[in-house]
């Protein structure tokens, strides 16, 4: 008998397989035991809201947490009218300016800072010689150079009349 090719690289590759297929007894007991977890969630539930409110547990279960959950209807959202006459959605002019969307804001200046040293100085620089030191150029102090330029040699001379 001729062997079987391997299904496990011709049904699409190494991580590419199907869901394997369930019998219909293995949805059936899917089914009830998922039925069974829901009521217990709704007797744990009952157990635990009843001992919240001081009531003592009953021997026999009640009728109404053995029946299945009636499905809850979803709400419906009225439609409301338009306040617009126009139904394509877009406003008129007029609706624009009847609104006041171009209706300008009183204006309420800010609040005035008080001056700080640093600007008094400034502006007192300013009126006293009609310069702002803020935008002057920042020039480095030159060094003052003796007259002659010293060679090494006599940098050696002059250190040893200077260190006794």
């Amino acid at each position: 008998m001729a062997k079987k090719p391997s299904t496990l690289f011709t049904d699409g590759g190494l991580w590419n397989n199907g869901r394997p297929e369930h019998k219909t007894e293995m949805t059936r007991v899917e089914k009830t035991i998922a039925d069974e977890a829901r009521v217990n969630n709704f007797q744990f539930s009952q157990l635990t809201s009843g001992m919240l409110r001081g009531a003592t547990l009953s021997a026999k279960p009640e009728a109404s947490s053995i029946q299945s959950s009636v499905p809850i209807k979803k709400r419906v959202k009225p439609i409301r009218p338009s306040n617009t006459s126009n139904p394509s959605g877009l406003r008129t002019y007029n609706d624009i300016v009847k609104s006041n969307a171009y209706a300008q804001p009183d204006y309420y200046p800010g609040p005035i800072k008080g001056r700080t040293d640093y600007e008094k100085d400034r502006l007192g620089n300013l009126m006293a010689y009609g310069i702002d030191p803020s935008k002057m150029p920042y020039e480095p102090a030159e060094h003052l150079s003796s007259s002659h330029e010293i060679d090494r040699f006599d940098e050696c001379i002059y250190i040893k009349e200077i260190v006794p």
